[in-house]
């Protein structure tokens, strides 16, 4: 008899607990429908302060080859020697004319490289002083000589030039500026009277 007390009150006290639960649900359910309707967001709050620096990331993979550039612009095929004017010298002490001036010029669109003189098969210089011998304007090669042999003598001025294979290489002029004559024309006046 004791026992099936002890279950009617526990069935009630189910029955109550699952009751009460019920109705605190939907209460709960309504509060909160009723809340969500009236509350609006809040002002933003201060930044926070910047945290610490992560550390170093891994190096990354290597990356692909890039492709290919466009060729250079100089090739030895693009040398050539190019020989200027035959400069005639007298004998030593004939004047003026045993002092000769010879200038090789590239062709146009292409530098000097270098350059020098040559002498004529026919009476090459025996014994003379070259004055000058220099690249002028970035296209000539100009050489002064003395000659200082009592015979006659010839030579003649080369330049060495490089032409572009492709675009335009750049010199400072296509002959000699007005300086550069000037130059020439002082140095070859020297000449002559050194060799007076």
């Amino acid at each position: 008899m004791q026992r099936r007390h002890v279950l009617v009150l526990a069935a009630i006290v189910v029955l109550i607990v699952a009751v009460g639960g019920a109705a605190g649900g939907t209460n709960l359910r309504s509060v909160h429908t009723q809340l969500r309707g009236k509350a609006s967001r809040g002002p933003r709050g201060p930044r926070g302060p910047r945290g610490p620096r992560g550390p170093r990331g891994s190096q990354g993979p290597q990356g692909d080859p890039g492709a290919a550039g466009t060729p250079g612009y100089f090739s030895t095929a693009n040398v050539t020697r190019v020989t200027g004017t035959t400069a005639t010298l007298c004998a030593s002490g004939g004047g003026s004319c045993d002092v000769g001036l010879s200038v090789a010029a590239c062709a146009a669109g292409s530098v000097v490289l270098g350059g020098g003189w040559l002498g004529e098969d026919s009476e090459p210089p025996v014994e003379a002083t070259v004055a000058d011998s220099y690249s002028s304007g970035g296209t000539t090669w100009a050489v002064i000589m003395v000659n200082n042999s009592s015979i006659s003598a010839s030579y003649a001025a080369f330049a060495t030039c490089a032409t572009p294979s492709g675009g335009a290489l750049t010199h400072a002029s296509g002959g000699l500026t007005r300086a550069e004559r000037s130059r020439l024309a002082a140095n070859l006046a020297a000449a002559r009277a050194a060799a007076g």
